[in-house]
């Protein structure tokens, strides 16, 4: 696999809370086909076939983690 971007692994840890590549753009203040250039690049690097098998390949070779994911949601959530 090759090594993602930091703006890649940003964009993969949200793809994996379910946003929407518009929900992104917003959250990191690029476009939508910025977001979308970011998520075919992240495919191909992680020879994925769809979003669920990129997040699932993410999982295998610990490019994510639950515990990463979680504390994202709690920070987004403002519960931290």
């Amino acid at each position: 696999m090759k090594p993602l971007t930091a703006q890649e692994k940003r964009v993969l840890e949200l793809v994996s809370q379910g946003l929407s590549s518009i929900e992104i753009a917003q959250a990191l203040g690029v476009s939508a086909h910025t977001v979308d250039s970011h998520r075919k690049n992240l495919l191909v690097k992680m020879s994925a076939r769809n979003s669920a098998d990129l997040v699932r390949r993410a999982y295998h070779f610990q490019v994510l983690s639950l515990e990463s994911i979680e504390t994202e949601n709690l920070l987004s959530h403002g519960a931290i």
